[in-house]
């Protein structure tokens, strides 16, 4: 959903390949984890780097047009993350997808 939402906001996106690297803080516990995409990466943060060096070794550096403008778009997206009512919207989000509250036993 996140990348989806990236590549919408510029055209020299649709150039630049995406990754989705899920980063777990703390005592957090992956449980029931039975699907992971292609192209998105689970991880703990002592592992960060790791990932990060099989994405740069694995891929071609990136093509884009105008590196600051790429930039201004990331800073957006991190100041739209801290936001409550985004974080709000992200949890019922994933509890959208999970779809649990459609299963009736």
């Amino acid at each position: 959903m996140h990348i989806k939402a990236l590549k919408k906001q510029l055209r020299q996106f649709e150039y630049v390949p995406f990754f989705s690297i899920v980063v777990f803080y703390g005592d957090c516990e992956l449980k029931d984890v039975s699907f992971v995409p292609n192209g998105t990466f689970l991880v703990k943060p002592a592992r960060v780097m790791e990932v990060m060096e099989i994405i740069l070794k694995e891929n071609e550096p990136a093509h884009y047009t105008n590196k600051h403008e790429v930039v201004r778009v990331f800073k957006e997206a991190v100041l739209n993350g801290e936001s409550k009512e985004a974080q709000n919207q992200h949890e019922e989000n994933i509890k959208d997808m999970l779809g649990k509250h459609r299963i009736f036993d």
